[in-house]
């Protein structure tokens, strides 16, 4: 198991929160056309490094939920699943499930965020009819995602915002 913080760059026993944001940095990092390790790493060796990221985060995130006692048929269709929601085409499920994974309320978010929950539901269920403006959704939007340590915060508010204003629900 040290193993797996090791390859996140991370000292063991660290929160769910700081384990999210270093799997997103490592995935940015080594994600496809990154310029940080374009003449680095072959495609091969890229994609490598990629599994080992994936491997050592589930590992985590399994021994995380053992030890909170977490019930393993219990929380939403998508952690049942195992799989993460895309960042550009669910942006709102792609938020709920971080928070999930980072262990905090609908509630939690709203005292860290100053949002309020019913919003951040919203948000989180891309109930276009009950979005705010798209220029205090963005600041929402950043801010749900800043606060859950994301380091893609605005790509993410504009991945949110360019699906709202097409129409999708």
């Amino acid at each position: 198991m040290h193993d797996a913080y090791e390859v996140l760059g991370l000292e063991a026993g660290v929160g769910r929160l700081e384990v999210n944001g270093a799997y997103q940095r490592l995935k940015e990092l080594y994600s496809q056309g990154s310029l940080a390790i374009y003449s680095l790493l072959t495609e091969l060796e890229r994609q490598e490094r990629l599994k080992q990221i994936e491997s050592a985060y589930q590992s985590i995130l399994d021994s995380l939920s053992h030890q909170s006692g977490a019930n393993p048929g219990g929380g939403s269709e998508v952690d049942q699943l195992g799989t993460i929601p895309d960042q550009e085409l669910s942006t709102g499920a792609y938020l709920r499930w971080m928070r999930e994974q980072a262990g905090l309320s609908i509630r939690q978010m709203a005292d860290r965020t100053k949002i309020g929950s019913a919003k951040l539901e919203d948000i989180e269920a891309e109930r276009v009819g009950h979005l705010p403006a798209p220029v205090y959704l963005r600041g929402f939007v950043l801010e749900f995602a800043r606060c859950l340590g994301l380091v893609n915060a605005f790509q993410l508010s504009e991945f949110y915002l360019k699906r709202i204003s097409t129409g999708c629900e």
